[in-house]
C-alpha cells in the first residue's frame, strides 16, 4: 500500500479497537497542547515511546516518518530561539539568543515528537477504511467520514493515473530538465490528471445517484469493546492523570491521598 504500510502490520496494537485508538489519540493531543513544562511531558513521551514498541512498526519508514516531523523543527529552531525575548545566553552576529527562546523551542520540539510518536502508534496502524468506520461510530459528522472514505479510493485512483503518464513519458524517453519543455511537458500531466479526476468524479457521483443515494452514509461495520480493550484503557488512563497532576502541581496532593 502506497500510505497504509503502518496499518499493514500485526501487533497487540492493532488488535484494540480503532474507536479507543481515536480516542486516546484525542486525549494525547489535549494534554500536549495543554502542557507547559518538561516534567509534565516525560510521562506522556514514555508512554508514547512504548505504543510505539507494540505497534511493531516498520523501522526504516518509522524514521523516514520521524525525520520528516523534525526537517519542518529545524526551521522553527532557526528563528525561535532569537526572536523570543528573555535572558540572553549568546549572541549570533545581530541576533541575540535567549534562554526562554530555546526553553519554547525545545518543548516544542518534544511535543511535536510525543504528538507525531503517539499518532504513527494509535492512528497510522487504522486502515482508511476502518478509520471511516470508526468515525462514523463514534458519532462524527456523517458528511466528513463520506469524504474520507471517498478521498480515500479517489487517492489512489488518482495516483495509478498518474503513473500511467509518468511511465507514457518514459516510453517517449522524456527526462525531467530546466528547461521550458519540461515546465511544458508537466504542466500537460496535470491538467491531463485534473481533467480525468474530475471525469472520475462524475462516473462515481452517477453511480452512486443510480444506486439510490441520498447523501446519508451509512455504515455496515460494527465494533465491539473487549476485556483487552478495557485492559488498555486502565493501563494508560493512570499515566495520563499523572501527567496532568504534574502540571498542575497537584502530586503532592495526590500522594497524600493515597497514603492515608
Amino acid at each position: 500500500m502506497l500510505v497504509q504500510s503502518f496499518s499493514t502490520q500485526k501487533s497487540y496494537i492493532h488488535t484494540i479497537d480503532p474507536r479507543l485508538r481515536l480516542l486516546l489519540a484525542l486525549t494525547f493531543s489535549l494534554l500536549c497542547v495543554s502542557i507547559a513544562s518538561f516534567k509534565a511531558l516525560l510521562p506522556l513521551f514514555c508512554l508514547a515511546l512504548l505504543l510505539l514498541l507494540l505497534s511493531n512498526p516498520p523501522a526504516a519508514l518509522l524514521l523516514k516518518r520521524i525525520a520528516s516531523v523534525n526537517l519542518f523543527l529545524l526551521f522553527l529552531w532557526l528563528f525561535t530561539p532569537f526572536t523570543t525575548s528573555g535572558t540572553a545566553i549568546g549572541q549570533l552576529g545581530p541576533f541575540t539568543l535567549t534562554e526562554e527562546g530555546v526553553e519554547l523551542t525545545l518543548l516544542v520540539t518534544a511535543k511535536a515528537n510525543v504528538l507525531a510518536i503517539s499518532f504513527i502508534a494509535l492512528l497510522a496502524t487504522i486502515p482508511t477504511r476502518t478509520l471511516g468506520h470508526a468515525l462514523h461510530a463514534l458519532h462524527c459528522p456523517s458528511k466528513l467520514t463520506f469524504m474520507l472514505l471517498f478521498s480515500e479510493r479517489s487517492f489512489y485512483l488518482l495516483f495509478d493515473q498518474w503513473q500511467a503518464l509518468r511511465e507514457a513519458t518514459k516510453l517517449r524517453c522524456f527526462t525531467v530538465r530546466f528547461t521550458l519543455h519540461s515546465y511544458k511537458t508537466i504542466a500537460s500531466l496535470l491538467a491531463i490528471l485534473i481533467i480525468r479526476s474530475v471525469d472520475q468524479a462524475k462516473r462515481s457521483f452517477d453511480a452512486l445517484r443510480i444506486r439510490g443515494f441520498n447523501g446519508v452514509f451509512f455504515s455496515g461495520t460494527s465494533f465491539h469493546l473487549k476485556k483487552r480493550d478495557i485492559l488498555f484503557t486502565l493501563i494508560l488512563l493512570p499515566i495520563f492523570l499523572l501527567s496532568l497532576a504534574l502540571e498542575l502541581g497537584l502530586t503532592e496532593y495526590v500522594a497524600s491521598l493515597i497514603l492515608h
